[in-house]
């Protein structure tokens, strides 16, 4: 995990207090971050992808409706964030899921792969530690699922933790409730799976 004096210095596009950067030297930063978001994620497509359609719109190579290179190094701070917090939580890492909320890491945030966010990993590995540092705050969302269909609840029951499973189904009907969706909220017929 990168610590926080790199990123302050990788997200923030000021000179030495003389003003901001100028656009080439923008350009400039966010290509090498890019470059390096490759390298560390290189076994995951989507990133690969992402980073060479935002290296080419960046180098004029593709048309782009926008040409700003601070919106494309926020974007990919989200997704080098969010898979940082889903390998955090996959791990059952608290401190590092801590601190990749301090800095604003996308809570649901949804694994390219599987559609599991970091809620599904702490429920389905029983990382208690993790569950907590991750649901600080009101913005986690209990109702998503992932590709299979499974909200996060489902997958600490099969892990066979009671006390994380009522937990979870608790905070997920609370939020079903809020939201008007009757729980336990049905899979849309389109995705419960045909009997073999």
């Amino acid at each position: 995990m990168i610590d926080k004096q790199e990123w302050k210095q990788r997200l923030h596009f000021r000179n030495d207090g003389a003003g901001h950067l100028s656009f080439g030297q923008r350009v400039a930063a966010t290509t090498s971050y890019l470059r390096e978001m490759a390298s560390r994620h290189k076994r995951e497509p989507s990133v690969l992808q992402f980073v060479r359609e935002s290296i080419a719109v960046l180098d004029g190579g593709a048309e782009s409706t926008t040409l700003d290179p601070d919106i494309i190094m926020n974007e990919a701070r989200n997704i080098d964030f969010g898979l940082q917090l889903l390998r955090a939580s996959q791990e059952g890492n608290a401190r590092d899921v801590a601190k990749l909320r301090e800095w604003k890491a996308p809570v649901n945030f949804r694994d390219p792969r599987t559609g599991a966010t970091p809620l599904h990993y702490v429920a389905a590995y029983r990382a208690r530690a993790a569950f907590r540092a991750l649901t600080k705050g009101a913005d986690c969302d209990f109702l998503i699922r992932d590709k299979k269909g499974r909200l996060a609840w489902e997958l600490a029951v099969n892990a066979d933790d009671a006390a994380l499973a009522r937990l979870l189904i608790y905070k997920t009907r609370k939020q079903a409730e809020a939201a008007g969706v009757p729980f336990p909220p049905r899979r849309p017929p389109a995705e419960i799976p045909a009997p073999r």
